[in-house]
């Protein structure tokens, strides 16, 4: 089997994917080195406080039902993403996630309709 050939590229073409690689490349060093930041300013959770939780649950559910307290602990989870060493995760996926999206658009561009050059 021969392998497909790749179209060639124009210069704008290749200037916008040349700025989408930099651009994925900041995201994702950038992100890493916020989540670092944050991962190493913060202290951990404190893990006693499961005896009040769980008292909390039960009346959540007895006033509630059980679609009550999974509402509750959805929005607790929601909300727990944004603080203490859970946001140094959220920032570390968001980021790769751009960073992501950045080179696949990069490389669709290969595949994509030409783009006409600017007329000077």
């Amino acid at each position: 089997m021969r392998a497909a050939k790749q179209p060639t590229l124009s210069g704008p073409e290749l200037r916008l994917q040349e700025r989408l690689r930099r651009v994925g490349l900041c995201l994702l060093l950038g992100g890493m080195l916020a989540s670092a930041a944050v991962f190493s300013l913060t202290r951990p959770d404190d893990p006693d406080d499961w005896v009040e939780t769980k008292k909390y649950d039960y009346q959540m559910e007895v006033i509630g039902g059980k679609t009550n307290l999974f509402a509750t602990e959805v929005t607790a989870w929601i909300a727990g993403l944004w603080h203490g060493r859970r946001l140094a995760g959220t920032i570390l996926v968001l980021s790769a996630t751009a960073s992501f999206a950045c080179y696949y658009v990069a490389y669709r561009l290969n595949f994509g309709p030409p783009i006409p050059e600017p007329k000077a």
